[in-house]
């Protein structure tokens, strides 16, 4: 494997590991949202009926927004993983396919210099 591949193979390991700290990271934010959504604030019990209503369906929706934005990102966030996969795959077999091409060049040069007339 030349310098050249391992650099490409080193960038696609890091890749892949900020695609992974990306992920967890949407996780987090998700849960999060969730949260948010689901504790009810001290503080709304000192606002009147008709005031609390209206924020908590302001904050219903906001976080429904946040919600879908981050089945979004999560759902671009898996065709992106798929693809760096695909390009990690192509990557490795170009790899294995050069290391054989070049075993297979030696082993031929080698043969060939054996069974010349040198070697009588």
């Amino acid at each position: 494997m030349g310098t050249n591949d391992m650099r490409l193979t080193q960038e696609l390991h890091v890749i892949r590991a900020h695609h992974l700290h990306y992920s967890s990271l949407l996780d987090d934010y998700s849960k999060h949202v969730d949260f948010i959504e689901n504790t009810k604030s001290p503080l709304m019990n000192t606002f009147s009926k008709s005031d609390r209503v209206y924020v908590e369906k302001i904050m219903k929706r906001e976080c429904d927004n946040l919600l879908a934005e981050i089945k979004r990102l999560k759902v671009e966030l898996n065709i992106q993983e798929k693809r760096l996969k695909n390009v990690m795959g192509l990557v490795s077999h170009h790899c294995i396919w050069l290391a054989r091409t070049r075993c297979s060049s030696a082993f031929s040069f080698f043969a060939g210099f054996q069974q010349s007339q040198y070697c009588r």
